[in-house]
């Protein structure tokens, strides 16, 4: 076989699907479909008709293309422009059988034939009848346009075909299939967004034109979808200029949130060519997207309002009302999905019934899941703070603006659909504007008793303007509740008027903007922006002390520089009006202190100011002196950059650090205390789980991070010298050995050992780094390279097993493990498939320590809770962090907000 006749070697993520019951080619090649990954295609194209090679999976014979409007074409390579030659194969209706087409052959005699017939049946799928058969079949196959179009080309190509076909026999008689209420749905969730609608649209679109007509509510769907421009999108229709005149992509996908309101999320951003996102949907708005932002926003409503007037049809309510879904009008279905809209605040959770959450943490997580389980058609992104007693929460949120609401509605008189006015669009706005406030006045209340005031800000979609606020009360709220809920909220604005509230209209009565009643950054709601650092000698929670084996945050105390802190204060302080007294004070903490360090530090600036060498000009050398007494700090940071410019004196000024540090007698393990680094709380928390054999009892001290990190680049460095492999190992070695609760050094380690072909130590080191994780990112990352270990030992089911955890997980790898586990499973044949739960068995039986690190998360979520409801902000949304990363949930993720330090 000459490998020219296969000239295209398949692009990275690019995926070859078999065409279903095609002959081989004459030489054993397969024929089937390109799509996915770096291969280009023109503006509506669907996909590739290409041969592949039977002796090299990877190379292809392209012959032909298929695009979206029902032609294929003749093609021998990718293009970015449609060919410019007439179709060979083309769908066509027929204009005087509605609900019947055919598909036209164009004859390498440019003479034309029929290769089929169709008849529309009210599915996403056509009946196709093809003259003499498919691939030696008679039966009549369901088939979508697509699909009809890629076989009939292979025929065109495979079988002889004559234009005495053309006379062929008459169509079969058309039929209607049942309605289908949960089409929708499940067009959705399996094509994704785009291809999803368009399937679903195309499937509308055959039924409208067949023999019987639309549904009401099918109708109206249609409708709704258009209007939005998704009917026909694809993603490059969404390509915009960022405020800095770059360009900018639609990334994402769609989501369906099962686990709170049940409703379609379009999780996208815009980015541009070098990876910059300015536009992710929520708070991050660019200004020069504004128009794809709202259009987006009005993509996720229409699906949702769909999803939502199918989903009310279900409720005894609509059956009493108006019996099924499918007998409903068009115009029925107009009407009700404009009180659907103008409903939500019903939906939100019942603020006369608060939940019994008491603590801190409840309170915001139970506030955060009452958000997230309101059915809105709009996607209502939040953010709340609340006071540190808990009596007050603010909550920002943002509206839909006009471009994301509904653009017509069914006229009854005219019997079609027109256009809504622009003074409709202008009170609609205003009133979801109003409706969400009452939404989120409700949650408040309803989540925690211990909410006494919400203050709701609602903002313009897409910019910083407020264009109301509201100012809402527990008892006024309640008590008006039950009366104006019974209305349905007909009147929003006229219950905002009970409370303290702040909302305008301009000339065009859209509402303007206006002063919030509170923000983020007001000191009320403030998370601590410029707190002072906690008193070490503070006590610990019972629980905490428990938990951690500490009795005050001294005692997990991760920077060592506070060990000295309030110590350096005092001084300064002193030696800014009185230097003798700062003498004096520095002797007394020389007789009282039990830090070495602190006893040093204080006996040379007594000396100094006897000297008449430290005065009050001297604060930035005492300042420096007690944050970085060995200059270790600042030779580290310079060290650092240099390695990141490439400057092989790098590793010089690297060892120099750790030749001095070691010269010194601190940080010197006794057998009373040992100094380990920390990078952040969670290190500190672990160290308490999983390393009890390395304190042996002792007095846990912080050991400086920088240190820690000058052995990590060393031994990064040196692995990438020639013959240092000896050396590296040793830095990666005393990395775990000064931070053991860190994944840093193991995984450090673990590639140095693989770089050696040392594959079991690799593993192993992988598995160390794994019992230590308390990140997504860690996480992954090690069942990757776990992966890769065990597939170098040819234990391909482990490898296998590691690849699918990580695909199951989620996280920056998933593209790199579904590549590198696919290509394992087309090469190693008999891999089994297993369930997730028998991967994880598998897992665990080869030392995998996966178990741990839910472990890790339940201990870290413990501490947290423990620090937050205790007021320990800083320890708890640390912890929080890490554990949100894994534990993945948007309510969750939203009450671990509610803690971050921004305004």
């Amino acid at each position: 076989m000459n490998p020219a006749d296969y000239p295209y070697k398949l692009p990275f993520l690019t995926r070859f699907e078999y065409v279903d019951g095609a002959p081989l080619a004459p030489d054993g090649g397969q024929w089937g479909t390109l799509y996915g990954g770096n291969c280009p295609l023109p503006q509506n194209g669907y996909r590739y008709i290409a041969i592949r090679n039977p002796q090299n999976q990877k190379q292809v014979r392209i012959v032909g293309y298929a695009d979206m409007n029902g032609r294929a074409f003749d093609c021998d390579e990718p293009t970015t422009m449609p060919p410019a030659k007439e179709a060979r194969i083309t769908l066509t209706h027929y204009t005087d059988k509605p609900g019947m087409g055919a598909v036209i052959a164009l004859l390498p005699d440019n003479k034309k034939t029929i290769l089929a017939h169709f008849v529309i049946t009210g599915s996403s799928k056509a009946m196709f009848n093809f003259e003499n058969g498919l691939y030696g079949s008679n039966a009549p196959r369901p088939m979508t346009y697509t699909e009809a179009v890629v076989a009939s080309f292979v025929k065109l190509k495979t079988e002889p075909i004559s234009v005495a076909q053309e006379a062929s026999s008459t169509p079969p008689a058309a039929h209607r299939g049942p309605f289908d209420p949960d089409l929708f749905d499940r067009m959705i969730m399996k094509g994704g967004l785009f291809e999803g609608v368009r399937g679903y649209v195309e499937s509308l679109r055959q039924k409208a034109v067949g023999p019987e007509a639309l549904t009401g509510f099918e109708a109206w769907a249609l409708q709704v979808l258009t209007e939005e421009g998704v009917a026909d999108a694809s993603e490059i229709d969404f390509i915009g200029t960022t405020k800095d005149g770059k360009p900018a992509m639609l990334e994402g996908g769609i989501i369906r949130t099962s686990r709170h309101a049940d409703l379609f999320y379009l999780d996208y951003v815009f980015k541009t060519e070098d990876g910059e996102v300015t536009e992710n949907g929520t708070w991050l708005a660019d200004p020069s997207l504004r128009h794809y932002r709202e259009q987006m926003w009005g993509i996720e409503g229409a699906l949702n309002r769909i999803l939502i007037l199918k989903d009310y049809s279900a409720t005894e309510e609509f059956k009493t009302a108006y019996g099924s879904l499918e007998s409903l009008t068009v115009g029925q279905c107009s009407q009700m999905d404009k009180w659907l809209i103008d409903r939500i605040a019903l939906n939100a959770a019942d603020p006369t019934k608060p939940h019994l959450k008491l603590s801190r943490w409840a309170g915001r997580l139970s506030f955060a899941e009452l958000s997230e389980n309101v059915r809105m058609p709009y996607r209502a992104y939040y953010d709340f703070r609340t006071t540190k007693d808990g009596s007050s929460i603010v909550v920002n949120a943002q509206s839909p603006s006009i471009g994301s609401l509904p653009k017509s509605r069914w006229d009854e008189a005219d019997g079609q659909f027109v256009k809504t006015s622009f003074e409709e669009q202008v009170a609609a706005e205003a009133r979801y504007a109003a409706h969400l406030a009452i939404v989120h006045g409700c949650n408040a209340f309803a989540s925690s008793p211990t909410f006494d005031i919400a203050v709701v800000n609602i903002f313009r979609c897409g910019t910083d303007d407020v264009v109301t606020s509201v100012v809402f009360d527990r008892s006024t709220f309640t008590e008006a509740y039950a009366e104006q809920a019974k209305g349905g909220f007909a009147n929003p604005f006229g219950f905002l008027k009970l409370f303290g509230h702040a909302y305008a209209f301009d000339s065009e009565d859209r509402l303007a903007k206006v002063e919030p009643y509170a923000t983020f950054a007001d000191a009320r709601f403030a998370n601590d922006y410029d707190a002072p650092a906690e008193d070490l000698s503070t006590e610990l929670p019972a629980r905490l002390q428990s938990l951690l084996h500490a009795r005050t945050l001294g005692d997990i105390c991760i920077d060592e520089k506070l060990q000295r802190a309030d110590v350096a204060e005092e001084l300064l302080r002193l030696l800014d009006c009185d230097s003798d007294a700062a003498a004096r004070y520095a002797r007394d903490v020389i007789e009282t202190s039990t830090d070495p360090l602190t006893r040093s530090l204080c006996s040379q600036v007594a000396e100094q100011i006897d000297a008449g060498l430290l005065g009050p000009e001297s604060y930035l050398e005492v300042k420096t002196a007690f944050d970085d007494p060995f200059s270790f700090e600042s030779d580290a940071t310079r060290a650092r950059a240099m390695a990141r410019a490439g400057d092989i004196k790098a590793v010089n000024t690297m060892e120099d650090i750790v030749a001095r540090e070691r010269s010194l007698d601190a940080y010197k393990d006794t057998d009373t205390e040992c100094y380990r680094a920390f990078t952040d709380h969670a290190d500190r928390c672990l160290y308490e789980l999983r390393c009890a054999d390395d304190a042996k009892g002792r007095k846990v001290k912080p050991y400086p991070a920088d240190l820690m990190y000058v052995h990590d680049n060393l031994a990064h460095m040196l692995m990438e010298s020639a013959g240092a492999s000896d050396e590296s190992i040793v830095h990666a070695l005393i990395t775990i050995d000064e931070a053991p609760s860190s994944t840093l050094g193991y995984k450090t380690a673990s590639r140095i050992y693989a770089a050696e072909n040392d594959f079991e130590n690799a593993r192993y080191m992988c598995c160390k780094a794994l019992s230590m994780t308390c990140s997504l990112e860690d996480y992954q990352l090690c069942l990757y390279w776990l992966a890769f270990a065990f597939l170098q030992t040819e234990h391909y089911e482990e490898a296998a097993a590691c690849y699918r955890k990580a695909i199951q997980i989620g996280g920056p790898f998933t593209a790199y493990a579904e590549k590198e586990y696919g290509d394992l499973v087309e090469k190693v044949k008999g891999i089994r498939r297993r369930s997730f739960e028998e991967n994880d068995e598998l897992l665990r039986a080869a030392g995998v320590p996966i178990d741990q690190v839910e472990e890790n998360i339940d201990f870290l979520f413990d501490c947290a809770v423990e620090f937050i409801n205790h007021g320990h902000d800083e320890q708890g949304r640390v912890l929080l962090a890490h554990v949100s990363s894994i534990r993945r949930d948007d309510a969750f993720s939203m009450a671990v907000r509610s803690f971050c330090i921004q305004p």
